[in-house]
């Protein structure tokens, strides 16, 4: 069991599809790794510390952000693989419902 953690408030409830969620204040192209690096944040994510560690967290790992939306990263890198026709069938989904 963790017992040993801090939570974050985040700049909206994830899937929140609205203005509030978005991260950057100005569109930013999904297919480039490094657009977003210039990119200014809205205040909301200017003001959130677990939102921006969540950033760092993801763009160390290789992942770039999607700017509507402060949860959404993408791996650019996987669309040079070829090796799928994307017919995924879920068979099992672990999610609950949120409280």
């Amino acid at each position: 069991n963790i017992t040993n953690y801090e939570e974050y408030e985040m700049p909206t409830k994830m899937h929140e599809l609205s203005l509030k969620s978005a991260r950057f204040a100005s569109p930013v192209s999904s297919n480039s790794k490094t657009a977003w690096k210039n990119a200014k944040l809205t205040s909301a994510m200017q003001n959130s510390v677990g939102a921006l560690k969540l950033q760092d967290y993801c763009t160390n790992a290789g992942l770039t952000p999607l700017a509507s939306e402060w949860w959404h990263y993408n791996d650019l890198d996987c669309l040079s693989f070829k090796n799928g026709n994307g017919r995924f069938i879920i068979t099992n989904n672990y999610s609950i419902l949120p409280e």
